[in-house]
């Protein structure tokens, strides 16, 4: 008897990275960490470039169309070369329109500046502990060490309203989205994808709504809740 798992399946696809050596799954790790902490420094570049940035509810709605756009392409186009081409494409659409949202959000009094910390600190751990990574660590080492240095920086960069609490907690929050998502992406690329996979760490935001639709599908499809009579 074949019973069907209450949750659907990680999405796989064929002659994805977790199929290969350790030593091409770490290369693909550490280049897709790179390229990404490459994408947060280009944000906060935007975010503090002179010129005029789009209010907050403005970048939001465009963030979220990106995102829309860019689920889309990977619905229709998953692991063909059109997928990747265009999502490395929307990239620097999406650069932009997070360094307006992170703006926006600076100018409010939200601790944003808190989650490159975090970054950061994952970075320093995918290249310095060699053969011996894990999510695991990478988690909560980058967040016992990002912590400690947010709880002495909030008073420094906020002395009239650090809002160190807040900071701390969505740095972790924010680290454990970058880093689960970072390990899902070894079944759903290939070794040469790093690119797009960098591309989905910003479109993977929008799985918070849709792997709820996906799960309530398998569900209506085995009757997983069904009782019998």
């Amino acid at each position: 008897m074949n019973v069907p798992p209450y949750i659907p399946e990680p999405i796989e696809i064929p002659g994805n990275v977790s199929e290969e050596p350790r030593s091409v799954c770490l290369a693909f790790v550490r280049k897709t960490s790179l390229l990404y902490s490459i994408s947060v420094g280009l944000v906060i570049a935007v975010a503090w470039y002179p010129r005029q940035h789009y209010p907050l509810g403005a970048s939001i709605g465009v963030f979220v169309g990106l995102l829309l756009v860019l689920s889309l392409i990977r619905g229709l186009e998953k692991g063909r070369p059109l997928d990747l081409k265009l999502s490395a494409l929307c990239l620097p659409f999406l650069v932009v329109s997070v360094g307006d949202m992170a703006r926006a959000m600076w100018s409010a009094g939200w601790p944003v500046w808190a989650l490159p910390v975090g970054i950061a600190y994952c970075l320093a751990y995918n290249y310095l502990s060699g053969r011996d990574h894990s999510f695991v660590g990478e988690y909560f080492l980058a967040v016992l060490g990002s912590s400690v240095t947010i709880a002495f920086m909030a008073p420094q960069i906020r002395p009239e309203r650090p809002m160190t609490g807040w900071a701390l907690l969505a740095n972790a929050a924010f680290l454990f989205y970058y880093v689960y998502d970072s390990a899902a992406l070894l079944t759903r690329r290939r070794r040469g994808e790093e690119l797009a996979a960098v591309a989905d760490l910003y479109r993977d935001l929008l799985n918070c709504l849709t792997y709820s639709v996906r799960v309530y599908h398998h569900w209506r499809k085995y009757n997983i809740w069904s009782w019998p009579k």
